[in-house]
């Protein structure tokens, strides 16, 4: 890939599937797409449902990759870097959801005069659209990368097992277990002389500030008093307990809240989203990130390439509530609905 890439004069198209970037652990990171042609990131039919874990998974040919947008971390944040795409330019976290707008079609943007992509988290991706986006180089399923903003045209990709370095390429030999790998020998080692006598100058004793004959401050003749208000001065807010619930829906892997309790889930922020009372997270205001299953099909409103679609669902996320324009419907006649998404539905 370029050591030294640059914007290229049109944009793309990254691989359906196969090998898009090169996270900083060296594991390859492949598009969205598994071999069935479904999400391999946010997976709801395909069996292969590793797919979408952080730390990947193996393909066919026994090779591991990831698809996730976290590319081999646990957690990430906007200003780490996770890899670098095919067309040479670095990849970085995500950006927090009022700023992803900054990003463009590639998911990249200018950062101090350098060009940077960044990977967008799973709510800030519709998956519910069809993976190409027309006729354009980008893709709507941009989790790691929409498309490629540089040239591809000189990377290419060997197996690391048969393939041969240039001879200009020297690896780092820091294997080697007989003693440290020296780079420039010198005729010695460098030893600093000792100093005669300690640098700092010892002094006589503890410096001792001799106390005052009487404190600094006046006694006052009793305590002060600060005469009560007749009411608080800062005003209550929203009772949080009445506010704060549970989703009454099943809980990805573990049915319930108290599965999720109990199987020490708490701190992934996919199942305490779902579960802020029992998970102590009731300070937080945040839509479940679970997949919703109703009993009942809810009919959702949205625009699409200028067009208004409808659907009736019975699995959906909140994140396409948020989206939709029968959003104040929805959460007023479904009451599953507006408890598992109270940010969408104004309830924190």
């Amino acid at each position: 890939m370029p050591l030294n890439p640059t914007q290229a004069n049109s944009r793309t198209e990254v691989p359906i599937r196969g090998m898009i970037a090169m996270a900083i652990n060296g594991v390859p990171a492949y598009g969205p797409q598994e071999s069935d042609s479904l999400n391999a990131v946010e997976i709801t039919e395909s069996d292969k449902t590793g797919a979408g874990f952080w730390y990947g998974h193996s393909g066919a040919d026994n090779v591991w990759h990831v698809h996730n947008p976290q590319m081999g971390e646990e957690t990430v944040t906007s200003d780490e870097l996770l890899g670098y795409a095919m067309d040479g330019f670095p990849i970085y976290g995500p950006l927090d959801d009022d700023s992803v707008g900054d990003l463009d079609a590639c998911n990249g943007m200018v950062v101090d005069g350098n060009y940077q992509y960044h990977v967008r988290t799973f709510e800030q991706v519709d998956e519910t659209l069809e993976y190409c986006n027309g006729d354009s180089a980008e893709t709507n399923w941009n989790y790691i990368l929409g498309c490629y903003s540089g040239s591809v045209d000189g990377t290419e990709i060997y197996d690391s097992t048969t393939y041969t370095l240039n001879d200009d390429c020297v690896p780092d030999d820091t294997s080697s277990t007989d003693g440290p790998v020296v780079v420039s020998p010198t005729d010695g080692p460098v030893v600093v002389d000792p100093t005669e006598s300690p640098s700092v100058s010892p002094t006589d004793g503890p410096v001792v500030v001799d106390p005052t004959k009487s404190p600094s401050v006046s006694p006052t003749d009793g305590p002060v008093v600060v005469d009560p208000t007749e009411s608080p001065t800062v005003s209550p807010t929203k009772n949080q307990e009445s506010s704060c619930l549970d989703s009454p829906l099943k809980v990805q892997k573990y049915s319930t809240c108290q599965g999720v309790v109990d199987a020490d889930k708490c701190s992934k922020k996919k199942f305490w989203s779902h579960c802020r009372v029992s998970c102590g997270k009731c300070n937080k205001c945040l839509d479940s990130l679970q997949k919703l299953k109703l009993s009942q099909k809810v009919t959702i409103i949205f625009e699409k390439n200028g067009e208004t679609v409808t659907k009736k669902k019975k699995k959906f996320k909140c994140k396409q509530v948020k989206k939709a324009t029968n959003k104040d419907d929805i959460c007023q006649n479904y009451s599953d609905v507006a408890t598992s998404c109270p940010k969408t539905c104004g309830g924190c």
